[in-house]
């Protein structure tokens, strides 16, 4: 089989005019994906954090409340006040749980910034 000069010329021009790969797109599991992911998303990271310091911080306040109340009942006797001891010390462990808990999520975001 022969080529001719105008069958080289026409796959010359072919393939020049073929286009170019486009680089593959950086997969989603990817560190500069993730990085650019947590670098939009920093702002709200740190607005969640500010809010879980907020409501730790009420927490404690509704904890030394409760405080307040069971040491002002203590003087006081009767089966009422000895369920309504009682009640607020459950309140008081609830609270305890529930600070601890947003403390936590709060630690956990700040590894994220």
């Amino acid at each position: 089989m022969k080529f001719s000069l105008a069958t080289a010329l026409l796959l010359l021009a072919t393939a020049s005019a073929a286009p170019l790969a486009a680089p593959a797109p950086a997969p989603v599991d990817s560190p500069l994906v993730a990085r650019a992911a947590i670098k939009i998303n920093t702002s709200a990271v740190r607005q969640a954090i500010s809010l879980d310091n907020s409501a730790a911080g009420k927490q404690a306040a509704a904890i030394s409340n409760l405080q307040s109340a069971i040491s002002k009942l203590g003087s006081s006797s009767g089966s009422a006040i000895s369920a309504a001891r009682n009640a607020h010390q459950n309140a008081i462990r609830a609270q305890q749980q529930a600070r601890a808990a947003t403390l936590a999520a709060a630690n956990a975001l700040k590894r994220l910034v």
